[in-house]
């Protein structure tokens, strides 16, 4: 879930910022209103919604598949091999919105003269996105790394709202996990213990991405 949250929010938060940017200016305030909306509405009411959107009789994506094939009885939250894909879409939707908006702070702070530098040598496009725009912006892109981990990773309310960690535990997580042990079984011990791994796991993955990526600026390189 954390993996796929980190590329539905921040890869494709990256993807929209660009594509906004390059749109007609007035286009531009109507797109960041669409994205805008998700992020306004609480986790429980957004894990309310989707619950009904993918009910096996009367939401909307098992009525359209079956439009396409008749017949076909569409359970996605009820399907192990579905759940957590589903829920990983619900995180990235709620979640695009507040990524967008700092990647268009990013790249709006961008000084012009490397495109155009860039430009006048005849870069291509992607060239320019890999070389300029991806070190220039490489802090801004670490922080969202890191937000993105450390929310997908305590993230509580869509998986708990929407499956109780099932079915047969396949979108169970830790912190539902370590919930059920502490509230439900009165295993408060064992909760706390789940939490301490949490912790941990929430450190380690902090640790790697500053060990891969780094923190430091790529500005006077990029130069």
């Amino acid at each position: 879930y954390t993996i796929g949250h980190t590329i539905l929010t921040v890869g494709l938060g990256l993807v929209v910022a660009e594509a906004i940017l390059a749109s007609y200016s007035f286009m531009q305030k109507y797109l960041r209103f669409l994205y805008m909306v998700p992020m306004a509405m609480m986790g429980v009411a957004v894990g309310f919604i989707w619950n009904y959107i993918y009910h096996p009789r009367q939401g909307a994506i098992p009525l359209f598949v079956q439009t396409l094939d008749p017949g076909r009885f569409v359970n996605i939250l009820g399907n192990p091999d579905l759940v957590l894909s589903a829920i990983m879409l619900v995180g990235g939707w709620k979640g695009l919105g507040f990524y967008t908006t700092i990647w268009m702070i990013a790249l709006l702070n961008v000084d012009e003269k490397y495109y155009e530098a860039a430009k006048l040598e005849g870069v291509g496009k992607w060239a320019t996105f890999r070389h300029i725009t991806i070190p220039l912006t490489k802090p801004i892109g670490m922080f969202l790394l890191l937000v993105s981990v450390i929310g997908s990773m305590k993230m509580f309310a869509y998986f708990w709202v929407m499956t109780e960690g099932g079915p047969g535990h396949a979108s169970e997580v830790l912190i539902t996990y370590m919930y059920k042990l502490g509230f439900k079984q009165n295993a408060f011990g064992k909760a706390a213990a789940v939490g301490v791994v949490l912790f941990i796991s929430v450190l380690a993955f902090t640790l790697l991405i500053e060990r891969v990526i780094g923190l430091e600026t790529e500005y006077e390189r990029a130069v």
